[in-house]
């Protein structure tokens, strides 16, 4: 038996959706097979951005203790981390294999498009899955707009996501 071999998990990535229902990225984790560990982090490169304010700080500093809160009274722990993601990947992996990462297709700024795709370089190298769900409509990295319509009426035709997910017999780490 190989005693050095590490759990399996899977990480769920709050961004800047913070809903813990209604939410196709996470009813994805929480129907995986793995152990599931949430976190949420306030990048310090984020709060940098020449677009970033203090009232927008404060205000997603309460949503996510209203997360928390949620998650506590749904038996989910929110791990809260003051970290860059990568690191925080890298950390977490040091201690587990990551299997899977879910997070939703954030729409920000140039700095959150290079940062997802440093993530993903990193999820490729590591062999981690990584299943961005696309929301609102918007097609990240369209070389023109031919088919946009198409993918946009597909995306939105989409049902809706269990309102209602069973967080109670998911593993957690």
């Amino acid at each position: 038996m190989n005693l050095d071999k590490k759990k399996e998990a899977n990480i769920f990535w709050f961004k800047k959706d913070l809903r813990l229902y209604d939410n196709e990225a996470l009813e994805s984790a929480v129907n995986s097979d793995k152990p599931l560990i949430l976190i949420y982090s306030f990048e310090p490169s984020l709060w940098l951005q020449r677009d970033s304010s203090y009232r927008q700080f404060k205000f997603a500093y309460e949503s996510v203790q209203d997360l928390k809160n949620t998650c506590n009274k749904n038996n989910l722990v929110l791990n809260i981390l003051r970290e860059e993601i990568l690191d925080i990947l890298i950390y977490i992996n040091d201690r587990f294999k990551i299997k899977n990462l879910y997070s939703h297709q954030e729409t920000g700024n140039m700095w959150s498009f290079k940062r997802d795709l440093q993530v993903k370089s990193w999820c490729d190298y590591n062999n981690v899955g990584w299943s961005e769900v696309s929301q609102f409509g918007v097609i990240r990295v369209l070389k023109d707009r031919d088919g946009w319509a198409s993918k946009w009426y597909h995306q939105m035709s989409l049902a809706e996501t269990n309102n209602r997910l069973n967080f109670k017999n998911k593993r957690r780490c």
